[in-house]
């Protein structure tokens, strides 16, 4: 970015080695900032290999001179508040100063003064863009300062030094704590995503009522962090997001937000997590949003019909990803009649249940991912699948996009025949994906369904797959899959509308006559050699074919085709760019 040499240091920063320049990301944006070299601030490890470098730095600040001039007075031992004064407010490079890892050289050293004035000490770090001095109405009085007792006793058995949080009103001076909720300007809340804010009714239902409280350990601290034991006694919180990285999973936790939560968000690192049983209680937890996520010692099970009362409130998404000692049957979450996100992908061969079920109890979902393994099950043909489709699909919210009742669906394992009702989804569809072992024809022309995006149409891929005749798609489609089937007749001839077609995959299907029901004309409207001459050729032989300008793939492999090999280079020879 700055075109000079850099290192990585152990934090979030890049450091120029011989400029003196530094780099920082800032919210996404890489921002370089010019600073004196002779308080070049190093990397651990150079500062371990250059002990002389440290004692400059000691000297240079025993002389007052800081990282930069708003906390020179930081530097000479001056009071935390005057530091803190004059970087609330500014981007002053002295909060990016006390930001980095640095060594505590101590004395009144700029490093030791930093790290008073802003409490970076494992296993937490300051949040940046607060504003601390939020304090609650009165109605709500009582309930942060039963909080504050509460994660400061917590912060203190996960190891951090929290002797200088002793009053109340320092609550929102808390590492974890934000209270500013979703409004504009500096101190806006970026813990909160847009699902938050929506649900939390604005600024006037959460400001000075409610706060977020997240849970997350400092970068390279090792010593793991579980999840607060006494999390369940929590009373304003109204976002809960946690990434611990070891501990049991704590009993009482479907108590935490007094019953007001919305967003349960606890995620492990991928590698590390909460290990063991979840309490069958905690499936009880009443929140309008839920994630558990990347714990892969986290063993469930999921809950029973009877013991699943979350689903008498979760109203947004349920997320579950890499799960892999997870185990249970999915299908509780037909009691969640009002999911409108539901995602679940744990990687686990214990989980099982009917993805048919799930969805159709469901008739509020707009986003759908259900790729277990295992999972699977069969329509039940009682399902009115085309009042499903016409009933109204509320907005599910992510951090950057509302989709507002659009169907976004994507379900493995699924069997049996499809339904033929889902052919009223086609106004709403945008991402249709059913992959599994379907049996029969498939039922409808998918020509309706104009709103795809691209690569985002597909079905079955598993035997013993569709039969019958392929179905006719959607105009825009630039790719059309198919494989894996039993279909046997030709490309319908409507595929020729795909004016921007790009590739075609019929294998391992059972097509035995020319794929392409366009065949060439000869001079003497000779017809091809069949391999086979009782077989009948497709009607529509010598029609024209269609202009694909952009046909470049063409997968039939696997296929029992009889065809003379004339006929066949003849007819591909007329797409130059195959």
């Amino acid at each position: 970015v700055c075109r000079t040499p850099v290192i990585w240091s152990r934090r979030r920063e890049l450091t120029a080695s011989n400029s003196g320049m530094r780099v920082l990301p800032f919210f996404g944006i890489a921002a370089c900032s010019w600073i004196d070299s002779s308080v070049w601030t190093p990397s651990l490890a150079e500062a371990q290999a250059h002990p002389a470098r440290r004692l400059d730095e000691e000297a240079e600040c025993s002389r007052g001179a800081g990282p930069s001039a708003a906390c020179q007075h930081c530097c000479a031992g001056g009071t935390c508040e005057s530091c803190k004064g004059e970087c609330i407010g500014s981007d002053a490079p002295c909060r990016q100063e006390c930001w980095e890892d640095k060594l505590d050289i101590g004395g009144a050293s700029c490093v030791s003064s930093c790290a008073t004035c802003w409490g970076v000490s494992a296993p937490f770090e300051d949040h940046f863009f607060v504003n601390p001095h939020v304090q609650p109405i009165d109605e709500y009085k009582e309930a942060w300062e039963n909080d504050f007792q509460i994660i400061v006793s917590e912060m203190h058995l996960a190891g951090y030094d929290n002797a200088s949080f002793t009053d109340p009103r320092q609550f929102c001076s808390l590492p974890v704590v934000f209270c500013d909720g979703p409004k504009g300007g500096p101190f806006a809340d970026p813990m909160l995503t847009r699902s938050d804010t929506i649900l939390s009714g604005g600024r006037d239902a959460y400001y000075r009522r409610k706060y977020s409280l997240m849970w997350v350990a400092a970068d390279g601290f090792t010593d793991g962090v579980p999840l607060p034991p006494s999390a369940g006694r929590l009373r304003a919180v109204i976002v809960f997001r946690a990434v611990p990285t070891g501990g049991p999973f704590p009993v009482g936790l479907e108590n935490i937000g007094n019953g007001e939560l919305n967003t349960f968000d606890c995620q492990g690192n991928g590698t590390h997590g909460p290990v063991g049983p979840v309490p069958s209680e905690f499936w009880n937890l009443k929140t309008k949003t839920f994630l558990l996520t990347q714990s892969p010692g986290l063993e469930g099970p999921f809950p029973t019909l009877e013991q699943a009362g979350i689903c008498d409130h979760v109203t947004q998404s349920w997320v579950m990803f890499r799960m892999p000692s997870f185990r249970g049957y999915f299908d509780f979450l037909t009691r969640c009649k009002h999911l409108r996100r539901l995602y679940l992908r744990s990687d686990s061969i214990n989980v099982f249940g009917n993805a048919w079920n799930v969805l159709y109890e469901n008739r509020e979902l707009s986003e759908v991912i259900v790729a277990e393994s295992v999972a699977g099950g069969l329509d039940n043909p009682a399902y009115d699948w085309d009042a499903w489709c016409r009933a109204e699909k509320k907005s599910s919210y992510t951090r950057d996009l509302i989709v507002g009742g659009q169907i976004r669906y994507a379900v493995q394992r699924l069997e049996g025949t499809f339904p033929a009702g889902m052919a009223a989804c086609a106004e709403r569809a945008h991402v249709f994906q059913f992959f599994g072992s379907f049996t029969g024809n498939f039922p409808f022309s998918l020509k309706p369904f104009t709103k795809i995006e691209e690569e985002q149409l597909f079905f079955g891929g598993e035997p013993p797959g569709f039969t019958g005749r392929l179905p006719e798609m959607p105009v825009h489609l630039k790719v059309v899959q198919w494989g894996g089937n039993q279909f046997t007749g030709p490309i319908p001839e409507q595929w020729a509308e795909l004016t921007d077609l790009i590739s075609i995959d019929i294998s391992r299907n059972q097509i035995t006559v020319p794929p392409l029901p366009w065949g060439h004309v000869s001079n003497d409207k000779t017809l091809p050699r069949i391999r086979d001459e009782s077989q009948p050729l497709p009607a529509g032989l010598f029609k024209a074919p269609p202009v694909w300008e952009k046909f470049s793939s063409l997968n039939v492999a696997n296929n029992p085709i009889g065809w003379h090999q004339s006929f066949f280079f003849n007819t591909v020879a007329r797409y130059p760019t195959l």
